[in-house]
């Protein structure tokens, strides 16, 4: 009698697991190396070398031409016609997203292409402005988003940004012609149920954020920050109303400046409380900060005013410190008034505390 031969239903059903587990690690493999994406970027990479050398070549000429009297910051082109008098191998679809200001190539941050403008920002240029949508408290993701400077700003006033507003997969980076980039948060809710949120952002470059008069619920969820300062200033009309700021799975790193200071507005008191969450906090460098009027040593927290009372937490955090941990400029007739607590769970401990607030700041330790 014949057997019949075939396949089993259990050798068919652990075929087809193969199939989907190849078909999965394939589908992986191309998201993390596209081969379309890449030669995309290579292409525009070397295009945008290309301009920049032409650039460069046509400025030095141009410098000749005039006999030394010609000035690159005087150059603004934000047309195809007008670009291509100074990169005339430049192409229209380029010059959509290209533009010279005061002498320098930009990329404007209102392109849609989120890998586009990395590609940009790869390449050494920088983003122009971008504030419209700080200004609507509009959600963004997947930006690049030129700022305007701290020293010198490009545009006048605060950024305004909205209660409720998130920010997801963000790079912040210094406009064009612009050292430092400031991010300004104002009028955050003062029910303090909503805030701004902030997830996996990069701040690239020397960053400032603070706050005008109210720096009252932010949050920061597995952002980097290359080189951060922060401002949270004590609120100026509401003293019932404290100031949260949270840092969770964060990587900071602290060059130029303190990490955190503590400044004031109207000299107005609030509460104060800053957490950080399995972050890690690196300083770079022990040095002297010279300011307007006062030449200071830099640490990781100053205080230039005085909370009515408040909590730094630092919670399974990792603090690399080359520089003081907290300094202050508080007179001594006033440090009776400061009231905080420090608090820390799982974490580097430092007790470096000025003589003058030493008996008004607690430390605990969990």
């Amino acid at each position: 009698m014949n057997k019949r031969k075939g396949i089993s239903l259990i050798v068919l059903v652990i075929t087809i697991l193969v199939m989907i587990i190849l078909a999965g690690v394939v589908v992986v493999s191309l998201q993390k190396n596209n081969p379309i994406e890449n030669a995309k970027k290579a292409r525009v990479m070397t295009d945008i070398t290309t301009f920049k050398q032409e650039y460069e070549q046509n400025l030095a000429s141009m410098l000749v031409n005039n006999e030394g009297e010609f000035q690159k910051s005087e150059i603004n082109a934000s047309t195809y016609e007008e670009m291509k008098k100074y990169i005339p191998s430049i192409t229209q679809k380029y010059s959509n997203n290209l533009q010279i200001k005061k002498g320098e190539i930009c990329f404007s941050s209102d392109i849609e292409d989120f890998n586009l403008c990395k590609y940009f920002f790869d390449c050494g240029l920088v983003p122009d402005i971008y504030n419209k949508d700080f200004l609507k408290g509009t959600n963004l993701k997947n930006k690049i988003l030129g700022v305007h400077g701290y020293t010198n700003p490009s545009v006048p006033g605060d950024l305004y940004m909205a209660d409720g507003t998130t920010y997801d997969t963000c790079i912040f980076a210094p406009s064009i012609n612009n050292k430092d980039g400031r991010l300004s948060i104002n009028q955050v809710s003062k029910n303090n149920d909503d805030g701004i949120i902030f997830e996996n952002c990069h701040f690239k470059g020397k960053f400032f954020i603070d706050s005008h008069n109210a720096f009252l619920k932010v949050t920061f969820n597995n952002c980097t920050f290359d080189n951060a300062i922060f401002l949270p200033k004590v609120h100026i009309a509401d003293n019932d109303i404290p100031s949260n700021v949270t840092f969770n799975n964060c990587k900071i790193n602290v060059k130029d400046n303190h990490l955190i200071r503590v400044g004031n507005f109207g000299y107005e008191r609030g509460d104060l409380n800053i957490t950080f969450n399995n972050c890690t906090i690196k300083s770079e460098g022990n040095k002297m900060i010279e300011r307007k009027y006062l030449i200071e040593p830099q640490s990781l927290i100053y205080f230039d005013a005085i909370p009515t009372s408040g909590n730094i937490n630092f919670v399974n955090t990792s603090i690399t410190k080359e520089c003081l941990f907290i300094n202050n400029n508080i007179q001594d007739n006033k440090a009776n008034d400061l009231n905080i607590q420090i608090n820390y769970t799982n974490s580097t401990i430092f007790d470096e505390i000025p003589e003058n607030i030493k008996d008004h700041i607690k430390i605990n330790i969990k």
